[in-house]
């Protein structure tokens, strides 16, 4: 279901995002995993073979939108977001305010 998918998981770095990001590898998507914490960040892209990492407070919008661009610019799109941090784009930001460019449609 999930083969050769390209997949962001925010809040990657432990607990439930990490084990999503390590299903999600184990399923044959392609991951890209991001958080806050360098040390984290680091740990889990050890822990994640195949696995790309980016540093993103998800509650900056301008950090969002450039950690979509980097998705974009490595996988040419993006099928599945899984948000799984305490606070998430929506939390702080305008409804609308954060869309995928055409090329990197959603669904």
């Amino acid at each position: 279901m999930f083969a050769g998918k390209v997949v962001l998981v925010t809040g990657g770095t432990s607990g439930i995002g990490l084990a999503l990001a390590r299903a999600f590898l184990a399923a044959g998507a392609r991951v890209t995993v991001c958080g806050r914490d360098p040390r984290r960040l680091e740990a889990a892209r050890a822990s994640l073979p195949g696995a790309t990492a980016s540093r993103c407070d998800v509650t900056d919008v301008g950090q969002v939108r450039r950690l979509l661009a980097e998705v974009e610019a490595g996988f040419g799109r993006l099928d599945v977001w899984s948000a799984t941090p305490a606070a998430s784009p929506s939390a702080t930001s305008r409804p609308g305010s954060i869309r995928p460019r055409s090329s990197a449609r959603c669904g």
